[in-house]
Formats: C-alpha cells, sequence, structure tokens
C-alpha cells in the first residue's frame, strides 16, 4: 500500500546534518509516495537550502511547508519580509520541491494542502486582549525578537487562511479527490496541545489557530490534520478527523507515515 511521510521541526543549525540524514534515510526506506515537510526547517536561509537540499534527489514529489523560525531573520541580509515572498519560495523552487502554499499535491486520489497556518492568538488560555499579545510577544517568544516585518500576526493568520480556503475547495470540488489531509505547521485544534507543568500559559496564543480549525471542519472531504511546532505528539479525534502532531524534537527529528 503506498504510504505519505510527514516530518517537521528538524531545525538544521540546531541539529546536525547526520542527524536528519539518518531520518531521511528511514524515510526512504519505505519508499513513499510523496514526502512533506511541515516547518521548522533551517535556522537561517542557509540552513533552510541545506536541508532541503537533501531531499532535493527524492524521486516522489517533496511539499514544503515553512515554520516560524524559518522566517528568523538571523542575517541582515534577509529580513523576514523578503524570506516569506522571495527567498523561501524561490529555494524550494529552484531545489524543485513543491512550496504548497500554492499548489496542493495529489496522490491517489489524496490530496495534500498545506499551509505554515500562523497563530491569530485564538488558542490563548490567559485572557488578555490580543493587543497584549501582539505588543508582548517579544518578551513572550522569540519570534518577537526574531521576525521583523510589520506585519501583524492577525493580519498574516487571516492571509493565510484566505489562501488555503482557496486551495481546500478547489480539492472538495474535484470529482477525482476522494481524500483531504491537511499539513500544516502550526496546530489547528485544542486536541493538539499538550501543556506541561512549568509551561508559560502566556505562550499558548503563540502555538495554535483555532480560527483555521474551524473552518476545516467545513471540509467533508479532510479526513487528517497533521501538524508541527510544538514537538510534543498527539494522535487524537476531532469529529471524523484524525488529527497529529509530528513527534519531533530538537536533536530527534521525526516523521508520522500516512497509509494512502
Amino acid at each position: 500500500m503506498p504510504t505519505a511521510i510527514i516530518t517537521s521541526d528538524l531545525h538544521l543549525g540546531f541539529d546536525p546534518v547526520d542527524c536528519i540524514q539518518f531520518q531521511k534515510d528511514k524515510m526512504l526506506q519505505l519508499d513513499p509516495a510523496v514526502i512533506i515537510i511541515a516547518g521548522d526547517i533551517g535556522e537561517s536561509a542557509k540552513n533552510f537550502r541545506k536541508c532541503l537540499s537533501l531531499f532535493s534527489d527524492v524521486e516522489c514529489p517533496v511539499g514544503v511547508v515553512i515554520g516560524n523560525h524559518d522566517l528568523y531573520a538571523y542575517d541582515k541580509k534577509y529580513p523576514s519580509e523578503d524570506l516569506w515572498t522571495r527567498v523561501l519560495p524561490g529555494i524550494v523552487k529552484k531545489l524543485g520541491l513543491v512550496w504548497m502554499e500554492e499548489e496542493n499535491i495529489i496522490i491517489n486520489g489524496t490530496a495534500f494542502v498545506g499551509t505554515v497556518g500562523w497563530y491569530d492568538y485564538s488558542a490563548k488560555t490567559v485572557n488578555m486582549p490580543d493587543r497584549f499579545y501582539d505588543e508582548e510577544k517579544g518578551a513572550i517568544i522569540s519570534d518577537g525578537e526574531y521576525i521583523n516585518w510589520l506585519r501583524t500576526d492577525k493580519e498574516f493568520a487571516a492571509d493565510i487562511l484566505a489562501g488555503l480556503v482557496k486551495r481546500l475547495e478547489k480539492a472538495q470540488k474535484d470529482p477525482a479527490i476522494k481524500r483531504i489531509v491537511v499539513v500544516t505547521h502550526v496546530p489547528l485544534f485544542p486536541e493538539q496541545m499538550v501543556h506541561l507543568a512549568g509551561d508559560n500559559q502566556y505562550a499558548d496564543a503563540y502555538f495554535g489557530n483555532f480560527t483555521m480549525g474551524r473552518e476545516i471542519l467545513r471540509f467533508s472531504k479532510v479526513t487528517d490534520v497533521i501538524s508541527g511546532h510544538t514537538h510534543r505528539p498527539v494522535d487524537d479525534m476531532v469529529g471524523k478527523i484524525r488529527i497529529q502532531i509530528v513527534p519531533s524534537d530538537y536533536f530527534k527529528p521525526a516523521f508520522i507515515v500516512l497509509e494512502l
């Protein structure tokens, strides 16, 4: 039976090349029909390219969804806006991979629809005004320090959602597509969030987009939602949709296998 492999949070630059190469070799032993990498790929544009280059010789389609770390402006040469609009999609396309913010991947009647997702503060558990989470972001998570564009999180999340809905509608209307698998970096459902003692509860606002999750529930062909970002594995159900979090962590990249 053909399979899809979804991985995320490879973090090349924190994680060494050998660690990621080992996981890639394990993936290829399964002879996948498609591989999707769901964000936080490399720390800096250089490492983003280096990481994806490891997958450029794979024979099956390789889809790419970016994560928040991929937008970090570590290098003054590439501010976050340039990374999003030009640099990262350019790297993906030049390597012959699929930039999933623009294109679905269709395998055996299954459409893989992907997006970074981004957070719109709908996952917050401390009921502060959204303005608080916008203004205090740098004191709570590193995104506020390293992402240097003028977009607000809610504006960016709304733009991303609009694009995702268009791609979902296209797949939903296609009679040849029987199943839709949504792959995101940011989790979309409360059931994907795992809380541990000692967590900063204010940080929850930056770890989910439940608005997007509610939109996805409108599409009857969606059977799976697979996300990254939290480094905390989840395998659960929301209605008829199976929801998972890729169990990658720093120095421990991992992947999920999905039967098609």
